[in-house]
């Protein structure tokens, strides 16, 4: 953030330090596999379909998940592929946080704003 940002919000929000200004550190994307897993053809066609995806979204390759247990409730083996997960940071993070906020939620339809209940906003809100 630049001087002024940080001038403005300490005086919108009251805060005395510039330490105690909230400040986004890192965004991560989780994608869930789900059934999709139990596929016949999934490591060889669906997989890399997905991971590409999610490559072009993020601008990031995502990590596999495996599962780290069995659960025979969910019809699920250890090792089985459960999810991708990216972590963005510095320039990679404020990119994609930019085009979420100014391209895809305005085309969201019937998009009423973020929940202010939601966890970025509870971490902050924690001081």
């Amino acid at each position: 953030m630049d001087k002024s940002t940080v001038k403005k919000i300490k005086e919108e929000l009251g805060y005395q330090n510039d330490l105690d200004i909230p400040k986004l550190e890192k965004i991560v994307v989780n994608v869930g596999i789900g059934k999709l897993s139990q596929q016949p053809n999934f490591e060889d066609k669906i997989l890399p379909e997905v991971i590409k995806e999610v490559s072009l979204i993020t601008g990031q390759k995502p990590f596999i998940c495996k599962a780290k247990k069995s659960i025979a409730g969910f019809k699920v083996r250890a090792g089985q592929i459960v999810g991708l997960k990216v972590t963005l940071r510095r320039q990679k993070m404020k990119d994609f946080l930019s085009r979420l906020v100014n391209i895809a939620l305005p085309r969201v339809r019937d998009f009423k704003g973020i929940n202010l209940k939601s966890n970025v906003y509870q971490s902050f809100n924690q001081n």
